[in-house]
């Protein structure tokens, strides 16, 4: 334990705002890609909504479903290293600086 902080609580503190910003990132990919696919419809002639392109298809429904999901295990994992280098580091020589 190092200045009342536990690793495990820097683990979950690392990986939880990766999941977060994971979650985030996730979720304006996808309303990002339907309202680009909105707007190319529309300059195309066609008349596509958000319901109609959801409800049209299974794979864009599960694509959309896990999406945020799979973006938020990526970061989580991507992040992985990074939290583990965090965690061993002393926090006297962290904070001491150079």
């Amino acid at each position: 334990m190092a200045l009342g902080v536990r690793t495990n609580q820097v683990m979950l503190l690392f990986l939880g705002k990766a999941a977060l910003v994971g979650l985030v990132g996730g979720l304006l990919g996808v309303a990002l890609g339907l309202w680009v696919a909105v707007n190319v419809g529309n300059t195309a002639g066609l008349t596509p909504t958000v319901r109609g392109l959801i409800s049209s298809s299974t794979a864009l429904r599960t694509t959309v479903a896990a999406t945020p999901l799979v973006a938020v295990a990526l970061a989580a994992v991507a992040s992985w290293i990074a939290a583990l280098f965090a965690v061993r580091q002393d926090p006297a020589v962290v904070l001491q600086g150079d």
